[in-house]
């Protein structure tokens, strides 16, 4: 590769990063609020183990993740009247 070849990343501003990071931020800090609430109200309320509710509520995070993920791909590579 010579240098012709080689793409420059100009370095993005800290405070530019954070703004568009903000939104992001405040839906994980909610979503931990709510997994903490629900794992309290399974162990305390419903007398479950702790284990088990941990389990549950993973799996519902890795659930999430895959189907970001699958709808993701299917809207990059799919094309409808309304766009891509």
């Amino acid at each position: 590769m010579n240098q012709e070849e080689i793409i420059t990343r100009a370095k993005s501003k800290t405070s530019k990063l954070v703004t568009f990071g903000m939104p992001k931020f405040g839906t994980s800090i909610i979503m931990g609020f709510a997994d903490f609430a629900l794992f309290a109200l399974y162990v305390l309320g419903y007398q479950l183990t702790p284990f088990l509710v941990g389990i549950a509520l993973g799996l519902g995070k890795l659930t999430i993740a895959t189907s970001q993920f699958f709808f993701g791909w299917i809207s990059d590579a799919k094309y409808t009247r309304w766009g891509r």
